[in-house]
Protein backbone atom coordinates (compact mmCIF):
# COMPACT_ATOMS: atom_id res chain seq x y z
CA UNK A 1 0.00 0.00 0.00
CA UNK A 2 1.86 3.29 -1.03
CA UNK A 3 -0.46 6.12 0.34
CA UNK A 4 1.05 7.03 4.32
CA UNK A 5 -0.43 9.39 6.81
CA UNK A 6 3.01 11.61 6.29
CA UNK A 7 2.26 12.10 2.56
CA UNK A 8 -1.00 13.06 2.90
CA UNK A 9 -0.29 15.59 5.59
CA UNK A 10 -2.25 13.59 8.47
CA UNK A 11 0.10 13.21 10.73
CA UNK A 12 0.02 17.46 11.13
CA UNK A 13 -3.55 17.18 11.81
CA UNK A 14 -4.48 17.71 15.62
CA UNK A 15 -5.61 14.54 17.53
CA UNK A 16 -9.38 15.11 17.08
CA UNK A 17 -8.72 15.68 13.77
CA UNK A 18 -7.73 12.46 12.85
CA UNK A 19 -10.14 11.27 15.24
CA UNK A 20 -12.48 12.54 13.29
CA UNK A 21 -11.11 11.28 10.39
CA UNK A 22 -10.69 7.65 11.73
CA UNK A 23 -14.27 7.75 12.46
CA UNK A 24 -15.44 8.95 8.50
CA UNK A 25 -12.53 6.35 7.17
CA UNK A 26 -14.18 3.73 8.70
CA UNK A 27 -18.06 4.61 7.94
CA UNK A 28 -16.85 5.01 4.51
CA UNK A 29 -15.45 1.63 4.59
CA UNK A 30 -18.25 -0.31 6.14
CA UNK A 31 -20.94 1.54 3.57
CA UNK A 32 -19.05 0.06 0.85
CA UNK A 33 -18.10 -3.42 2.74
CA UNK A 34 -22.00 -4.42 2.20
CA UNK A 35 -21.55 -4.54 -0.91
CA UNK A 36 -18.26 -6.61 -1.44
CA UNK A 37 -19.41 -10.34 -2.50
CA UNK A 38 -19.03 -13.17 0.63
CA UNK A 39 -16.46 -15.37 0.19
CA UNK A 40 -17.46 -18.96 -0.50
CA UNK A 41 -15.93 -19.91 2.49
CA UNK A 42 -17.77 -17.11 5.06
CA UNK A 43 -21.30 -17.71 3.19
CA UNK A 44 -20.72 -21.40 4.06
CA UNK A 45 -20.19 -20.53 7.43
CA UNK A 46 -22.81 -17.93 7.95
CA UNK A 47 -25.13 -20.74 6.72
CA UNK A 48 -23.84 -23.30 8.87
CA UNK A 49 -24.16 -21.49 11.99
CA UNK A 50 -28.19 -20.04 10.57
CA UNK A 51 -28.63 -23.53 10.13
CA UNK A 52 -28.20 -24.87 14.11
CA UNK A 53 -29.68 -21.92 15.31
CA UNK A 54 -32.73 -22.65 13.31
CA UNK A 55 -32.35 -26.54 14.43
CA UNK A 56 -31.85 -25.71 18.19
CA UNK A 57 -33.12 -21.77 19.15
CA UNK A 58 -32.73 -22.73 22.54
CA UNK A 59 -28.96 -22.73 22.62
CA UNK A 60 -28.63 -19.13 21.82
CA UNK A 61 -28.96 -15.88 23.77
CA UNK A 62 -31.07 -13.21 22.70
CA UNK A 63 -29.43 -9.49 22.34
CA UNK A 64 -31.20 -8.40 25.42
CA UNK A 65 -30.26 -10.87 27.27
CA UNK A 66 -26.52 -10.71 25.72
CA UNK A 67 -26.01 -7.08 26.68
CA UNK A 68 -27.19 -7.66 30.92
CA UNK A 69 -24.69 -10.87 30.78
CA UNK A 70 -22.14 -8.58 29.47
CA UNK A 71 -22.37 -5.14 30.48
CA UNK A 72 -24.39 -5.29 33.59
CA UNK A 73 -23.49 -1.28 34.41
CA UNK A 74 -24.25 -0.13 31.05
CA UNK A 75 -27.65 -1.90 31.03
CA UNK A 76 -28.54 -1.10 34.77
CA UNK A 77 -26.98 2.76 33.78
CA UNK A 78 -29.33 2.89 30.38
CA UNK A 79 -32.37 0.77 31.34
CA UNK A 80 -31.48 -1.47 28.84
CA UNK A 81 -31.43 0.74 25.85
CA UNK A 82 -28.25 0.96 24.04
CA UNK A 83 -27.82 2.77 20.04
CA UNK A 84 -24.48 0.31 19.21
CA UNK A 85 -21.84 -1.19 20.56
CA UNK A 86 -20.19 1.74 20.44
CA UNK A 87 -21.90 3.51 22.78
CA UNK A 88 -20.02 0.77 25.67
CA UNK A 89 -16.68 1.81 25.43
CA UNK A 90 -15.03 -1.17 24.24
CA UNK A 91 -11.73 -1.09 23.97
Amino acid sequence: MGVKAKSLGIDKLLVEERLTLIGELWDSVAYEAESLPLSTELKAELDRRLDAADKNPEAGVLWEEAKKILCPAYVSESKNQFSSLGTIGIQ
